[in-house]
């Protein structure tokens, strides 16, 4: 049975590498994000700073976080200079995220529908979407998943808590630590992980298991916090911005339209279902619109 564990995974990490080799687009990206991106890697590489260069005063960066742009920065120190071979994080980032899309799916059902679901999310339409250019998705799903397999692997020992007197338990505290590394640097890949580092905390919580929470909520809570102060002693000074400032605008592209309030903000939260119960979750699979698309987005929320 284990053998066909890792015969399954060598291919839906087969099936994931062809179509994104397939799917690969080698022009840049026309949204300006990866500019960006590319621009902090620079920073870091060069000057050992997190900066905004374009900008003559060089503010420090306050809207991504570091870990994408630091991703591309170690593969600029081993040489990667044209946008083919910056796009390769996002490649290899796409390629694994099935990987532990197949890990953490067998341990939660079992081989065949792990099967079913990794090369569901090899074939969706935005992953392959995302696997090709130089943007952060691709690398926050790799992260995302690497934590939801890891903590699914080590939860039988009970990963912190587990007494660390045999091998099995040993295991098992070193994945509950790659999980919660993993969570953290999903939260440092896209400010979106923050529910994953909720979850994590209170799936401890709820199940008392109190060292675990005490290690997590330190290991997460220290550097999200400095990152948070970071930021916020940015926008005081008026050289940054953040994605909570934006939060509360109308419209973040047009910001003269002013904030939006609890009324305002209610009404977007039932605009934001709809979309994606109804097109961003089905349509980022199957890459179509339609009433068929609302009734598989239905079912898949379900």
């Amino acid at each position: 049975m284990k053998a066909l564990r890792w015969i399954l995974l060598a291919v839906v990490v087969a099936v994931a590498a062809g179509v994104v080799l397939a799917a690969f687009d080698p022009a840049p990206h026309t949204g300006g994000d990866n500019a960006g991106y590319v621009t902090l890697a620079f920073s870091l590489l060069k000057h050992g700073s997190y900066t905004e260069l374009f900008d003559p005063a060089q503010p420090p960066h306050t809207k991504y976080p570091p870990v994408f742009p630091a991703l591309l920065a170690a593969f600029m120190l081993f040489g990667a200079r044209t946008w083919v071979a910056l796009k390769s994080v996002a490649m290899l980032s796409t390629v694994a995220a099935v990987g532990f899309v197949y890990v953490w799916a067998e341990r939660r059902f079992n081989a065949l529908w792990a099967l079913g679901i990794a090369l569901v999310t090899a074939l969706a339409s935005s992953v392959v979407y995302y696997s090709h250019w130089i943007l952060s998705d691709s690398v926050f799903l790799a992260f995302t998943f690497l934590a939801l397999g890891a903590l699914e692997l080590s939860d039988g020992g009970e990963g912190a808590d587990a007494r660390p007197s045999s091998p099995s338990s040993r295991i098992a505290t070193l994945l509950f630590g790659v999980g919660v590394a993993a969570t953290g640097l999903a939260y440092f890949t896209r400010s979106a992980g923050i529910p994953l580092v909720v979850a994590l905390l209170g799936s401890l919580a709820l199940r008392r298991r109190w060292k675990a929470l005490g290690v997590s909520a330190i290991a997460l809570g220290v550097p999200i916090l400095l990152w948070m102060l970071r930021a916020r002693s940015a926008v005081k000074a008026g050289v940054g911005a953040g994605y909570g400032s934006e939060f509360w605008l109308v419209d973040p592209y047009d910001p003269a339209r002013g904030r939006v309030g609890l009324a305002g903000l209610v009404g977007r939260v039932g605009t934001n279902l709809g979309g994606y119960v109804g097109t961003h979750l089905p349509g980022g699979i199957v890459g179509a619109h339609g009433p068929l698309v609302v009734v598989l987005g239905a079912a898949l929320t379900a």
